[in-house]
């Protein structure tokens, strides 16, 4: 038997299945209703909430999946860009990860390691030393430079400054060569904005 509900809410009785997914409901299962359309749903194509002002509702509402997407605000060309890259290393890093299984676990650090690594960054085989001070890296941790992509030791590569054009656009490590050319346009950035 259906309670008093709001008018946009489909009755109990007319609903026989999830508007979304289509599951059929067994008899005495919950019926749920989205506050925004009105339609019946199961428990997992209704799991969302949100506040719902326009139906009257004051806090955060259960609604249907789809209208919850609806209200979601659209991604901004920058958080595109990072959804992008992190799409792309997670496909990386998993499809490196199914090829590592079949080497010495020694190996699967280093493989799982360059799948992740940017593609303009040079490869730890290829750099043996530190790029600027020629610091064997037997000796000393190696650091890359999200700016050039080279090889540094740790006191070859203190600084840090956003990189906006290579995808960084927080404050991260970058080596002495680039520091100073960075600052500036670090500086000449903060200037623009000020006027």
């Amino acid at each position: 038997m259906d309670k008093v509900n709001p008018p946009e809410w489909i009755p109990n009785s007319k609903i026989k299945e999830c508007a979304k997914c289509l599951k059929a409901f067994a008899v005495g299962e919950h019926k749920h209703h989205c506050r925004v359309c009105g339609m019946g749903f199961c428990d997992a194509c209704s799991s969302k909430r949100r506040k719902v002002p326009e139906r009257g509702y004051q806090g955060e509402e259960r609604v249907c999946d789809s209208c919850y997407s609806e209200s979601q605000p659209t991604n901004t060309a920058e958080e595109e860009q990072v959804d992008n890259r992190v799409r792309s290393i997670t496909s990386s890093v998993t499809d490196v990860f199914w090829k590592a299984v079949e080497y010495p676990k020694a190996r699967v650090a280093d493989i799982l390691k360059e799948a992740i690594r940017p593609s303009y960054w040079v490869r730890d085989s290829d750099a043996p030393h530190c790029d600027l001070c020629k610091t064997s890296f037997s000796d000393t941790s190696r650091h890359h430079c999200r700016s050039c992509g080279r090889a540094f030791c740790d006191p070859c590569s203190r600084h840090e400054l956003p990189v906006p054009a290579m995808g960084w656009p927080e404050p991260t490590r970058v080596c002495n060569g680039c520091e100073p050319l960075l600052r500036v346009a670090v500086a000449d950035t903060s200037q623009s904005d000020k006027k």
